[in-house]
């Protein structure tokens, strides 16, 4: 009973601590160049003409910069043209990658552009989403729990300056939007492969927007259950008329607890969910009356199916 009043204690401190935010302007250059390089790449890599790179946010995306100092951190976003050092992404456009925020080791929130101007940080949802940045991310720096706080309080901020926001994700996430109305990169081999901010990081922020009764606007506007199943660790082959949840299997002990004294207690719909997530490495989502199971695999590189199904478990054609 002390456990969990301590428990309870200490996520109200920890959720109280999550209502105020300062924002700390350090702009990076914002020149004619600048300008420029981010409209012509509006252009070459979606198709978008427009005469001000300005976007819609519809999403946030959350990274580590991988550099153990901020200042550095700093450094690599400030100038408008790209370094000779990333020659990954140096043919896509010379513009330099960028975010809207910064987040220090310390929590503090740096402003690098305003929300509605483009950053260069995300292949494919440049046009339409903000990005924030987390200093650290490596062995001998990782990310603090200062800084998840800052993120939680920065996307709460977010969400209610910008109500059509509809999603954040991990950028390790981006190409699962590969076929939404959202992905406009038009070169189907202009893609990275990306591990920020980690795994555990992102879930944390999930975790506690969902405490924080955000959850309703991470998700998909998918009017249909949306599944991407993987299905590496029994070497299924799936192919493109088959249901794969036709092999999905949950064993139905795994719904009722049991006492010492045999008193069975059956789960609650939500238990239920939590256990499917557990169990399937999934995330389960909701925006607007609409649901989401995304399987994130820890076999990065394993090819993934995805289908759509109607709520009454019929396959979408």
């Amino acid at each position: 009973m002390l456990k969990k009043g301590i428990l309870t204690c200490c996520l109200i401190i920890f959720l109280s601590s999550c209502n105020t935010l300062q924002i700390i302007d350090k702009p990076v250059t914002y020149d004619e160049e600048r300008k420029q390089l981010s409209i012509d790449y509006l252009e070459k890599r979606y198709g978008i003409i427009q005469n001000e790179p300005s976007i819609e946010p519809r999403m946030v995306v959350v990274h580590w910069t991988a550099i153990p100092d901020f200042e550095k951190s700093y450094d690599a976003f400030k100038e408008s043209r790209l370094p000779n050092s990333r020659p990954d992404i140096n043919d896509a456009s010379a513009l330099n990658v960028s975010a809207q925020f910064l987040i220090d080791q310390d929590g503090k929130v740096y402003r690098l552009l305003p929300e509605t101007t483009m950053a260069r940080h995300v292949i494919g949802l440049n046009h339409c989403a903000i990005g924030i940045e987390n200093v650290g991310g490596t062995s001998d720096m990782p990310l603090t729990e200062k800084q998840l706080k800052s993120n939680i309080k920065l996307i709460k901020y977010l969400k209610e300056k910008f109500p059509q926001i509809d999603y954040v994700i991990g950028h390790f996430e981006y190409t699962h939007f590969e076929g939404h109305p959202l992905w406009m990169e038009i070169d189907k081999d202009y893609r990275t492969e990306k591990t920020d901010p980690g795994k555990d990081f992102i879930e944390h922020i999930f975790n506690i927007l969902g405490k924080l009764n955000l959850d309703d606007f991470w998700g998909t506007d998918d009017e249909y259950l949306y599944t991407i199943c993987l299905w590496y660790e029994t070497n299924q082959t799936i192919i493109s008329t088959s249901d794969p949840l036709v092999n999905a299997r949950f064993d139905h002990r795994t719904l009722i607890s049991i006492d010492n004294g045999g008193v069975k207690t059956y789960k609650s719909a939500w238990d239920v969910l939590v256990l499917i997530c557990e169990a399937w490495g999934a995330r389960f989502m909701h925006s607007n009356g609409k649901y989401r199971f995304s399987q994130i695999n820890e076999h990065e590189k394993t090819t993934h199916t995805i289908n759509r199904y109607k709520k009454a478990g019929t396959a979408f054609t």
